[in-house]
């Protein structure tokens, strides 16, 4: 079986660049108890855990919305860069969203996206995913738009009835969480 890995923000031009700063952190002095207690650990693992399904759910399904209503412009404010071997990841830069790959993201995949007799704004849901340190992955199965998982919807549209491996990638970027792929199987 083929796959395609979509590129977000195909045809886009130039590039973004971040500086850091050149700091110096002095350590912190260490504090009489330099554990947690199991009960602080387990509750801060906990508010983490929610504060990122949460992150994940919202960027997920902000960008599947942006597609379906045709809105390049929302569609590029949840999507990322991954890092390469010259830059770091990074949320899409305004001259990334300004170029026309989020056009061009919408005009491919809003045909797919989009559910039979789709009427006024979609609802979108997202299961919750595991999640690996800074990174998610959301299987199309786990999105539902108007009560119609995305796969399905996709299936309707000609996508191999059989293929599982339809998945949007997420990566949690400087505190957010964003969309960084996208890959579907073609076949």
């Amino acid at each position: 079986m083929l796959f395609t890995a979509v590129a977000l923000l195909a045809g886009c031009s130039g590039t973004a660049h971040t500086a850091a700063a050149n700091t110096t952190t002095k350590p912190a002095a260490p504090s009489r108890s330099t554990s947690p207690s199991p009960a602080a650990s387990t509750a801060t693992s906990t508010a983490q855990l929610s504060s990122d399904q949460s992150g994940i759910q919202k960027a997920v399904a902000t960008w599947v919305a942006a597609i379906i209503e045709g809105n390049p412009a929302q569609l590029c404010s949840v999507t990322g860069q991954l890092a390469t071997a010259t830059s770091p990841a990074q949320a899409s830069s305004p001259q990334l969203c300004a170029g026309g790959g989020p056009q061009e993201v919408v005009t491919a995949w809003r045909p797919r996206f989009t559910p039979e007799h789709l009427v006024g704004h979609p609802t979108v849901r997202v299961s919750q995913v595991p999640v690996f340190g800074n990174v998610a992955s959301v299987p199309a199965r786990e999105v539902d738009v108007n009560g119609q998982s995305l796969h399905a919807i996709m299936v309707s549209h000609g996508l191999q009835a059989n293929a599982t491996d339809d998945t949007i990638y997420t990566t949690k970027i400087n505190g957010s969480w964003l969309v960084t792929g996208f890959l579907v199987p073609q076949g």
